[in-house]
């Protein structure tokens, strides 16, 4: 193989079981070694600065223990299905990274204070991962960044900004107003903190695991699938103060028996004929309780309607 082509991205036969990359190289090209699944790669050259799109894609057989210190950039899907790939932490001048990580098998991972996005799939679906520390400064975390982390139980951050963590890391908060994640491996019971006036899309994604979630007083707003897939909750109270439910919010609660309300106003709830508070499937048997005064408001707001048959006065 020529320096030209790992510069151009020429992709290789799965056939490949090793190779020897000059020290002059400097980048790897996109999916230069995509879906070489023979490729036992343990180190690359130290003059890289940066990975491709896919450029290890599929390659399950490289372990890679560490990246080269001058790597500033990683690329999407570079280390996408690397499912034996061993890396813990990201080189410190890393300023640019991709979603590279999907379904990869990384346990643990630290992502220098350079980044400062993390995209919707970085860690989609790493089903390995336990922990992850990120610098607190980060400006933007997506809403699907960690879905489908069903081992992931902390999350750490380091120095100051919007982002930190409680509850031993299991609770990912932006400006102690916004809960924007729960961690999946999550169980037991789940009190989230007064102050907190939001609950992000996604936020406890299948946390399966999770029996019951204790809502604040300050609580407004819960958004699209706060809670999609929660098979775990049986009962959930929504607090006085909230005016906004997204569509799906309860979508996959298949077990919830009972959702209760206190808010005297129906919340404004997005809906429409294929979703709803409970996605495309209402859980058989769950009832809606409502302040009795409400009853009829709630039966006659749009959205709610739908439920008429299921909602009835708190006792």
């Amino acid at each position: 193989m020529s320096e030209h082509d790992m510069h151009t991205g020429t992709t290789y036969k799965s056939t490949l079981t090793g190779i020897t990359m000059p020290n002059s190289i400097t980048s790897i090209g996109s999916s230069a070694f995509g879906k070489c699944m023979n490729l036992a790669l343990t180190e690359l050259p130290a003059g890289v600065t940066s990975i491709g799109s896919s450029a290890f894609s599929g390659c399950t057989n490289i372990t890679l223990p560490e990246l080269p210190a001058g790597v500033t950039s990683i690329r999407g899907d570079a280390f996408s299905c690397c499912t034996n790939l061993a890396l813990t932490e990201l080189p410190a001048g890393l300023t640019f990274l991709g979603g590279a990580f999907t379904n990869s098998g990384i346990t643990m991972m630290k992502v220098p204070a350079g980044i400062t996005s993390i995209v919707f799939d970085t860690f989609n679906y790493c089903e390995n991962l336990t922990q992850i520390e990120m610098s607190a400064s980060v400006s933007y975390i997506d809403e699907g960044t960690f879905r489908g982390c069903t081992s992931l139980r902390k999350i750490i951050f380091y120095g100051t900004g919007s982002y930190s963590a409680i509850d031993n890391g299991r609770i990912v908060l932006k400006d102690n107003t916004e809960l924007v994640y729960c961690a999946n491996a999550s169980e037991g019971s789940i009190v989230v903190p007064e102050g907190i006036t939001a609950i992000s899309t996604n936020a406890f994604f299948q946390c399966v695991n999770v029996t019951r979630i204790e809502l604040p007083a300050t609580l407004t707003t819960l958004n699209s699938q706060a809670f999609y897939g929660c098979t775990g909750l049986t009962e959930i109270t929504l607090p006085q103060n909230v005016t906004t439910i997204g569509r799906n919010v309860f979508g996959g609660c298949n077990n919830l028996t009972l959702v209760t309300i206190l808010a005297t106003t129906p919340p404004a709830l997005e809906a429409d004929e294929m979703s709803g508070l409970f996605g495309w499937q209402t859980p058989a048997g769950v009832q809606i309780k409502v302040p009795a005064a409400s009853v009829a408001a709630y039966k006659a707001a749009d959205g709610w309607s739908a439920y008429a048959d299921k909602i009835s006065a708190i006792e």
